[in-house]
């Protein structure tokens, strides 16, 4: 699915051409059995869809308590090692502080732990895992990610606060059909509404990477950056003198103006090694917005 994000407010914008690609849809239902059963209705949904667009598999799983949600994502990620790339749907409880609640007693997995589980198969799809959250709070997942860190997924979709499950059971089947009718992440994220939001991976990177650029690499925040390295390297020992501060100083500088080879090393970690978007492109979209 090749897709072309963008930011900015025109005619300041920056575009972010990438691609996903997916082979089907696990539902991991930790739904307790007296709570609306959201996740069954929706593989129900999911089987039709495949009977009209042909092409896409579809996966329901239980999982009744912590333990078994865990064994779930743990046998996912085998799968994967063996070329699967999937959409992981959850369908559960969430809580704001402490993640996921699954099953009857609501037990908890935290959003720092299904991160980390989900990063271990965002890394071997290098990069092409999909993950929807029906559960309240669910956004919460991306609260530790962290641009210098492997992803732990491509896409998220999740609500950032409470959701009825009457919502989940109308935008979800919605969402799903117009990705498979058009392959556009895009026009299916407009499916869903306000109470959703949507995490991309690259996008995340380069507006972060943007924001550091800003703070450190132009005008008054560039040259604060500059002091910094060359105070450093003169606490450390590395310039004896004054001639040696200057070079450093030219060095640092030039390094600071266009950090190309951080953002390069950056992406490569964060995105799985996929390949990022033009530094120079971003570089020249961070000059326009904040110099003009």
């Amino acid at each position: 699915m090749p897709e072309t994000w963008k930011f900015g407010e025109a005619p300041k914008t920056f575009a972010v051409r990438t691609t996903f690609s997916s082979t089907g849809v696990v539902i991991i239902d930790g739904l307790a059995p007296d709570d609306p059963q959201t996740a069954t209705r929706l593989y129900d949904d999911l089987l039709h869809l495949r009977d009209l667009h042909g092409g896409l598999f579809a996966t329901y799983r239980r999982a009744e308590d912590r333990e078994s949600f865990l064994a779930t994502l743990a046998h996912l990620r085998a799968q994967c090692l063996l070329g699967m790339r999937p959409i992981v749907h959850i369908e559960a409880h969430g809580d704001r502080e402490r993640g996921l609640e699954i099953g009857v007693g609501k037990q908890i997995v935290t959003w720092s732990e299904l991160a980390d589980a989900l990063a271990e198969m965002n890394a071997i799809t290098r990069n092409n895992l999909g993950v929807v959250i029906s559960a309240c709070h669910g956004f919460y997942a991306i609260q530790d990610i962290d641009i210098q860190k492997p992803c732990p997924f491509y896409f998220l979709v999740a609500p950032t606060k409470e959701v009825s499950a009457g919502l989940i059971e109308d935008k979800m089947p919605a969402f799903y059909q117009t990705l498979l009718a058009t392959h556009s992440f895009d026009h299916a994220e407009a499916r869903l509404g306000p109470k959703f939001q949507t995490f991309l991976a690259e996008k995340f990177f380069c507006i972060n990477f943007a924001r550091q650029m800003r703070d450190h690499s132009i005008g008054k925040g560039a040259q604060r950056q500059v002091e910094d390295l060359v105070t450093r390297a003169v606490t450390e020992g590395a310039a004896p003198n004054r001639e040696a501060i200057r070079s450093l100083r030219r060095r640092f500088r030039a390094y600071v103006r266009s950090p190309e080879a951080a953002y390069y090393q950056m992406s490569r970690v964060f995105l799985h090694g996929r390949r990022a978007a033009s530094f120079i492109e971003l570089r020249d979209f961070v000059r326009r917005v904040y110099t003009t």
